[in-house]
């Protein structure tokens, strides 16, 4: 689903504003700020890591492939005990053409993925996972952070129910 707003700050990172070079998006490296960020509710988003490893999912509530995405991870994720999930909602894909908003994202999960912990993601964060212009947009992380596989809409469809199930298995057999 998409577009989104695609614009890329000239500056982010460490070095905005001071005259040293922007840090680069890097998804291999975003686990640790996705984790100390809140999620919508207030709550610490390191609470939905798994020991096993870690699905980062970027979303929006209106968005059937993201709807979609998240069936088929409530499928799966019982056959892989300690891997949490946790759900980016960037404002912006969000509200995109007036579809959506928190509340509506709220209402989404409460009716269609209670398991799911969502993280606001702002505009650092989002850089920091490559600002991706469509949803859904997935991360797999194995247990120590590192970044096992992705699933970009900007380079294929979502992801394939197999597909999900071999990036699953990688990380939690």
């Amino acid at each position: 689903c998409g577009p989104a707003s695609t614009t890329t700050p000239t500056r982010s990172g460490a070095g905005a504003g001071s005259g040293l070079a922007p840090t680069p998006p890097d998804p291999a490296r975003a686990l640790p700020a996705i984790l100390a960020a809140s999620t919508l509710d207030g709550g610490p988003a390191r609470a939905a890591a798994g020991p096993r490893g870690t699905v980062v999912i970027l979303f929006a509530s209106w968005c059937s492939h993201c709807r979609h995405e998240l069936a088929l991870l409530a499928t799966l994720l019982p056959r892989h005990p300690g891997v949490g999930v946790i759900g980016l909602n960037y404002r912006p894909h969000e509200e995109y053409d007036q579809r959506g908003n928190a509340e509506a994202v709220r209402d989404f999960v409460a009716a269609n993925a209670p398991w799911l912990v969502v993280v606001p993601a702002d505009d650092t964060l989002f850089t920091a996972i490559g600002r991706p212009p469509k949803v859904p947009t997935m991360f797999v992380y194995d247990g120590a952070g590192q970044l096992v596989t992705t699933f970009d809409r900007r380079q294929r469809p979502p992801a394939s129910e197999a597909e999900l199930e071999a990036a699953l298995a990688a990380i939690a057999p």
